[in-house]
């Protein structure tokens, strides 16, 4: 997909997890290089965000966030920075079953007018951890990173033009603890 940028979310803590999500095994790989695999036919640059460089993963190209500890926001904001494209495609390293087909609904439901594309399960919830934003938004990131305003429910409701987008349950679980494997 040409004009894209993809960037996997691995800077997190992981405290609820209990140690590094984005390395550890989902059916004998690491979640990380799930997610990456869902990715690699859809953008032709992919970044890693991380809190640290330390938690750098080896070989791939990454990001480390201006606005440490502050959560996924400044990993997007570090990605919307990176970014040699108008979107950014972000999927969260703990979502070992995201697959490349689901993802291409969020790109095929991007168009000029619109400030993000967010991922939706059958409940109507949003996963904005697995979205498409346009670059453009990087003002509005900023300046909720500036102000403290982390949530990403709230980054969402202050962008005008969001399409929600339906993606299948089983593409959208997020592993936030050890148990949500089962």
């Amino acid at each position: 997909m040409t004009d894209l940028a993809a960037v996997i979310l691995a800077g997190g803590s992981a405290s609820r997890f209990g140690g590094d999500k984005a390395a550890f095994p989902v059916e004998g790989r690491a979640m990380l290089a799930h997610v990456h695999d869902a990715l690699l036919p859809l953008a032709q640059r992919i970044l890693v965000s991380v809190g640290r460089p330390e938690q750098a993963p080896e070989g791939l190209e990454i990001v480390v966030d201006a606005f440490p500890d502050r959560g996924p926001l400044a990993g997007i904001d570090a990605a919307l920075a990176a970014a040699d494209s108008s979107w950014v495609l972000v999927v969260a390293c703990d979502m070992p079953y995201i697959t490349a087909d689901s993802l291409r609904l969020l790109l095929e439901a991007r168009s000029e007018n619109l400030d993000a594309v967010i991922a939706s399960d059958s409940a109507g919830r949003l996963h904005p951890l697995c979205a498409c934003y346009h670059t453009s938004v990087r003002v509005t990131v900023r300046d909720r990173l500036e102000r403290g305003l982390l949530s990403m429910y709230g980054l969402i409701e202050s962008l005008p033009n969001v399409r929600k987008v339906n993606l299948p349950d089983t593409a959208l679980v997020n592993v936030n603890e050890k148990p949500d494997l089962r």
